[in-house]
C-alpha cells in the first residue's frame, strides 16, 4: 500500500485547498485472529491467522495469559512472552505439565518492536495422548467400508489407527475411509475425481467452475466452416491455455470481430470429476509424477505428505503443488452449562457428545505462480459411505430461508433443496452467501434405519481467513454416492508452505437430544466461535428497526424527536435507520472535511440528532454499500456525471447535495486514484459486475483514505449501527489491483481484507444489520417464505432480521411463533408482528446479554404438514434461488414446538425466556 503521505497528497490534489491542514487518522492496529490451541503430551500446538491485510506486522510472539484471562483486543491482564519473534503463525509450546490448564494468545510485532493487542485466547490442558499407529497396506489387500465390499487398493494405501480407536485410510492421495469410535464408516470410499485439487481463477480473479463432463459448448457455421464457441467465462479464463485461436470476421451475432478460441480444454477434460474451479491439478495418469511420501507421526497426530503434478503456464511436468494434511482426534460436548449439579460438584455441561477428526491442510505452490489459486477438497460423507437418508439443515438469504436438503433422491436436486446453483460458484464481485464465513456450520443428520444407527455429522472450519465456498451436493448422475461439501478456499501465497485451514469433522452416534436441540447446540458453538476468534460482532443492534429519512430542509433534531414519538407509541422498536441522506453513504464523493472534522457543515447537526436518539434509548444507523462504487466506469472517469440523479442512492443524498457535486465535478478522488478499482489480471477494467457498478479493491488505499476515516467519523458523530448492503462476509476470489499497481508481489486473497472491514466495525462498536447474511451472533436479514413457519427452530443467533416478508406472514403474524423466534435471540427489521410480543422482547434483551447456548424446554413434535414451494428469484443480483417452474419443491414437515427457553452462559449462569403463555404482557 502507498504511504499515508502519498495518500494525503493525492487527496489534496483532488480537492485543492479544501484539504489543507487536515490529518488522516492512522489505521488501527488490529490483533491476530483465530488463535487456537490443541493439547499434546506435555505440549500445546498453537496456530493463528496471518495478517496480510496489515503490512506493518512483521511477525508474532506467543504470550501466556495470566490467571484472570484477557479480553481480546486489550492488555488488561498480565502477558508473559514465551517465544522469540516468529515469522510463521504457528508454535509448539513444550515442557508443559500434563493435567494443568494453560492459556495463551498471540500478538503481532511491528518493525519498531511495538505490538498489536493480543488475539483471542485459547486454553489447553496437556495430557498423555498416546501414539497413532501407521500401517502401509499391501496392494493385494482390499477393504470393506459400510455397504462397499472388497475394494481394491493401490500401492500407497495407508491405514492410521488413532489412540481413541478411530481409523483413517488414505489411498490415491485422499481419505477413503473414516471409521469412528462407534464403528460407523462415514466417508464415501470410491474415487470420484481427485481428493484435492488446485484451481485457477479467470482474469477477473473469480472462480470459473467446470461442471462434470466439461464446459457446455456450442458450434456455429460461418461460410461453410464449423466453429466451436465457448461461454464468456471460458473465453475470459482460457488465455493462458489456448492452443488454437482464430479471428472470425464479418457479422455474426454476438461475435463480430471477436477473437474466439477454437476450443478450451481443462486439465481434467474427459475424466469424471465434480464441479471444480478451472483445474491445474491433473488426473491420475502414469505420465504425471504424483508422489506419495511416508507419513510422519507426532503422538496422536499424523501428517500425510504428497505432491500433485500441475498443468501451469503451458507446462505439465516438473512442477507440483506440495500438500501436507495433518489429522488428529478431537472430542466435543456441545450444549449448555449449569451453574451447579445437585451434588454440589460444580459446573456441568449438558449436551451431545461428538467424536471426530481435525484436518489441517497446508500447501506450497511454485513461487513463480502469481495469479492466485483455489484449494478444493473432494470428499463424500454419509453413514456407510452413502447419502441415503442424509438430510442437511442450514439457513440463508433465500426464500424460504430454511434450507433443508434430503439427499436420498435418485436425481441431483443440488444444494439447499430449492436451489439450482452448482457448488463452488459465487456472486461474481458481490459478497458471497454460500461460504463458511456467512454460514460457518455444515450440519448433516440421519434417522435410524434397518441395519443403521441414527446420527449426525458437523463440519466446521477454524481459521476462516480465506474465502471458503461451501455447497453440499450429491453426484448420483456421475455414479458417486455420498454428500459432498465441496469446500474451496481462495488463496494468493506461493513459494512457501501455507496453512489453508483446519477443518473439524465431528460425529455423534445415536444422539440423545432431539434434532432442534442438537442443531442449536452446534449452531451456537460454531457461530459463537466466529465472533470470539475473529473479533467481530456478537450482539444485536436492537430488537426491531424502523426506517425513514429527514426532509431536505428538515431540522435533524426535530426529525429525531418526531421519530422517537412515533417509535414510543408502543415501545416495540429501539433502532432507527436513515438510508441515503448523509454523506457517509457516499464518502468517496464528498469534501474530505466531512470525514475528518466533527464540526464541518452538517456534522454538528448529525451529532445532535444522534444524541437525541440516544437520550430516548434508541440506536441510530445508516445504509452502506462497501464493496462497490455505484456508477459505471465511463461515468466515474468523466469530469462530470450529468445523469447522477438516475440512481436513487445519489438523488436521496441531501447532506450535502450529492447529485449537485457529481454534476459539477464527478468523482475527482477516484479519477486521481484509479488503482483503487479492482482491475482484471491484464489491467483492464472489471467486467460483468453486479448491478453494473464498480468493484473496489479492499486492499488499496481506498480503505485507508476513504472508508476507515468515514467509519471513524460516523462512530464519533454517534451512529450505532450500519445497514450493510451486500454484507455476506465471504468476499470471493483474489484481487489483482495491488499487484498491478506495484504494491504487492502477487494477487491478494480478498477475504482477509473483508475481515478487516468487519473487525473495524466491531472495533468502533458500529454494529451491523446486514441486508444480507453477516452470520455470527449479530443482526442480519433473512427472507422468509413458504414453509419457514414450520421450522422456526432453525432461525437463531440474530439471523432473522425480517425485512421483505409480508407483515401477515405466519412466522411473524402468529404471536407464539414470534415469541419462539425471540427466544432464540432474533430481531425484526421493520414494524411487524405482535407489538406486545416485541415489547416483551425489547425489555428482555435490554436486561440480558446475548446467550451462549439456548435450551428448549418441553420440546415436542406436532402433526405433519405438506408444503409446496413456488418458483421465485433471489433479491441478490437477480440470481435464481429455486428449482425451475416445472419442478416445484414439495415436502412434508413435522413441526417442532417448545415452551420456555433457557439462555445459558459460559460462566454457568442462566435466565429463562418464558413461553408466550407465561409472559406478563399487558
Amino acid at each position: 500500500m502507498l504511504a499515508a503521505a502519498v495518500v494525503l497528497v493525492a487527496a489534496l490534489h483532488a480537492w485543492g485547498a479544501a484539504g489543507a491542514g487536515l490529518k488522516f487518522p492512522p489505521l488501527p492496529l488490529l490483533p491476530p485472529t483465530a488463535f487456537t490451541a490443541d493439547a499434546g503430551d506435555g505440549r500445546a500446538y498453537l496456530r493463528w491467522n496471518l495478517q496480510i491485510e496489515d503490512d506493518r506486522v512483521v511477525g508474532w510472539k506467543v504470550v501466556r495469559v495470566g490467571a484472570d484471562g484477557v479480553r481480546p483486543g486489550t492488555h488488561s491482564a498480565p502477558l508473559q512472552p514465551i517465544s522469540d519473534l516468529l515469522r510463521d503463525p504457528h508454535y509448539v509450546v513444550r515442557g508443559l505439565a500434563n493435567g494443568t490448564r494453560y492459556t495463551f494468545a498471540a500478538v503481532g510485532v511491528l518493525a519498531d518492536g511495538t505490538t498489536t493487542p493480543p488475539s483471542n485466547t485459547a486454553s489447553v490442558v496437556p495430557r498423555a495422548t498416546g501414539t497413532a499407529t501407521v500401517t502401509r497396506l499391501r496392494r493385494r489387500d482390499s477393504i470393506t467400508v459400510g455397504e462397499f465390499k472388497d475394494l481394491d487398493l493401490s500401492s500407497s494405501a495407508t491405514k492410521v489407527v488413532f489412540p481413541d480407536g478411530q481409523e483413517l485410510i488414505y489411498d490415491n492421495f485422499r481419505p477413503i475411509d473414516w471409521k469412528t469410535v462407534d464403528g460407523e464408516h462415514l466417508i464415501y470410499p470410491k474415487q470420484f475425481g481427485n481428493g484435492l485439487d488446485i484451481g485457477k481463477f479467470d482474469k477477473r480473479g473469480l472462480p470459473m467452475v467446470i461442471p462434470p463432463g466439461g464446459l457446455k459448448q456450442e458450434r456455429i457455421t460461418v461460410d461453410g466452416t464449423s466453429w466451436l464457441l465457448l461461454p464468456p467465462d471460458a473465453r475470459a479464463a482460457s488465455s493462458a491455455e489456448q492452443t488454437q485461436r482464430q479471428v472470425i470476421t464479418g457479422e455474426k451475432p454476438g461475435y463480430t470481430g471477436a477473437t474466439v478460441p477454437l476450443y478450451y480444454q481443462d486439465a481434467q477434460f474427459g475424466t469424471s470429476h465434480p464441479f471444480i474451479t478451472d483445474p491445474m491439478t491433473l488426473p491420475k495418469h502414469p505420465a504425471h509424477q504424483n508422489r506419495w511420501l511416508e507419513p510422519q507421526v507426532d503422538g496422536d497426530r499424523v501428517t500425510f505428505h504428497y505432491w500433485l503434478t500441475l498443468r501451469m503456464m503451458g507446462y505439465t511436468g516438473w512442477q507440483c503443488v506440495l500438500v501436507w494434511e495433518t489429522w488428529w482426534p478431537i472430542e466435543r460436548e456441545r450444549g449448555w452449562i449449569e451453574s451447579s449439579q445437585p451434588t454440589g460438584a460444580g459446573p456441568a455441561r449438558h449436551g451431545t457428545v461428538y467424536h471426530g477428526l481435525a484436518r489441517l491442510v497446508e500447501v506450497q505452490m511454485p513461487g513463480g505462480w502469481k495469479l492466485g489459486y483455489q484449494v478444493m477438497l473432494n470428499d463424500g460423507f454419509g453413514p456407510g459411505g452413502s447419502r441415503i437418508g442424509v438430510v442437511s439443515y442450514n439457513t440463508g438469504f433465500r426464500k424460504p430461508g430454511c434450507e433443508v436438503v434430503d439427499y436420498g433422491s435418485a436425481e441431483n436436486r443440488q444444494v439447499f433443496f430449492q436451489h439450482a446453483k452448482p457448488p463452488r460458484t459465487g456472486y461474481r464481485y458481490h459478497m458471497d452467501m454460500d461460504c463458511l464465513q456467512s454460514s460457518p456450520l455444515i450440519f448433516y443428520d440421519w434417522d435410524a434405519a434397518p441395519n443403521r444407527k441414527a446420527g449426525c455429522i458437523t463440519i466446521t472450519a477454524r481459521s476462516l481467513y480465506y474465502h471458503c465456498s461451501q455447497g453440499s451436493s450429491s453426484y448420483v448422475e456421475q455414479g458417486a454416492d455420498g454428500v459432498w461439501p465441496n469446500l474451496a478456499w481462495d488463496l494468493g501465497a506461493a513459494g512457501t508452505r501455507t496453512a489453508v485451514d483446519t477443518v473439524e469433522y465431528l460425529h455423534a452416534a445415536e444422539p440423545a437430544q432431539p434434532l432442534p436441540q442438537r442443531y442449536l447446540n452446534a449452531r451456537f458453538e460454531a457461530y459463537g466461535n466466529v465472533s470470539r476468534r475473529m473479533g467481530v460482532q456478537n450482539e444485536l443492534c436492537g430488537i426491531s428497526m424502523n426506517a425513514a429519512a429527514p426532509g431536505q430542509d428538515e431540522d435533524l433534531t426535530a426529525y429525531a424527536q418526531k421519530q422517537i414519538e412515533r417509535m414510543n407509541k408502543d415501545r416495540s422498536a429501539n433502532a432507527h435507520c436513515i438510508y441515503f441522506t448523509f454523506w457517509n453513504t457516499s464518502p468517496l464523493i464528498v469534501d474530505p472535511r466531512y470525514l475528518l472534522d466533527e464540526t464541518f457543515d452538517c456534522n454538528s447537526a448529525i451529532k445532535a440528532m444522534c444524541d437525541t436518539f440516544h437520550k430516548a434509548d434508541i440506536s441510530v444507523g445508516y445504509w452502506l454499500r462497501p464493496e462497490l462504487e455505484r456508477h459505471s466506469i465511463a461515468a466515474v472517469l468523466s469530469d462530470t456525471i450529468p445523469t447522477a440523479e438516475s440512481y436513487y442512492g445519489y438523488n436521496s443524498g441531501k447532506r450535502p447535495d450529492i447529485v449537485k457535486i457529481l454534476h459539477e465535478q464527478g468523482m475527482p478522488l477516484l479519477r486521481q486514484n484509479q488503482h483503487w478499482i479492482r482491475r482484471q489480471a491484464d489491467g483492464s477494467w472489471p467486467a460483468d459486475t453486479p448491478y453494473q457498478w464498480i468493484p473496489m479493491s479492499f486492499a488499496s488505499e481506498w480503505w485507508d483514505r476513504v472508508m476507515w476515516p468515514s467509519l471513524q467519523m460516523s462512530a464519533q458523530l454517534g451512529f450505532d449501527f450500519i445497514e450493510l448492503d451486500g454484507g455476506f462476509a465471504g468476499l470471493q476470489g483474489v484481487d489483482y489491483s495491488p499487484m498491478l499497481a506495484g504494491n504487492a508481489d502477487s494477487a491478494l486473497p480478498c477475504q482477509p481484507f473483508a475481515w478487516r472491514m468487519f473487525r473495524t466495525f466491531h472495533l468502533l462498536d458500529l454494529r451491523l444489520v446486514g441486508e444480507c447474511t453477516v452470520g455470527w451472533k449479530g443482526g442480519t436479514l433473512e427472507i422468509v417464505g413458504e414453509g419457514d413457519q414450520y421450522r422456526s427452530w432453525m432461525f437463531s443467533l440474530g439471523i432473522f432480521s425480517v425485512g421483505w416478508v409480508k407483515p401477515e406472514h405466519p412466522i411473524v403474524d402468529d404471536p407464539r411463533t414470534l415469541t419462539q423466534l425471540f427466544q432464540l435471540y432474533n430481531n425484526l427489521r421493520q414494524d411487524m408482528g405482535d407489538h406486545a410480543v416485541r415489547r416483551f422482547a425489547r425489555d428482555f434483551y435490554s436486561r440480558h446479554r446475548a446467550p451462549d447456548w439456548v435450551e428448549l424446554k418441553d420440546l415436542r413434535r406436532l402433526e405433519p404438514v405438506t408444503v409446496t414451494v413456488k418458483t421465485a428469484d433471489s433479491p441478490v443480483g437477480g440470481k435464481p434461488d429455486k428449482v425451475d417452474a416445472d419442478h416445484p419443491a414439495t415436502f412434508t414437515v413435522t413441526p417442532w414446538t417448545w415452551g420456555d427457553a433457557v439462555w445459558h452462559y459460559d460462566d454457568g449462569t442462566s435466565v429463562v425466556y418464558p413461553a408466550y403463555d407465561k409472559q406478563a404482557i399487558p
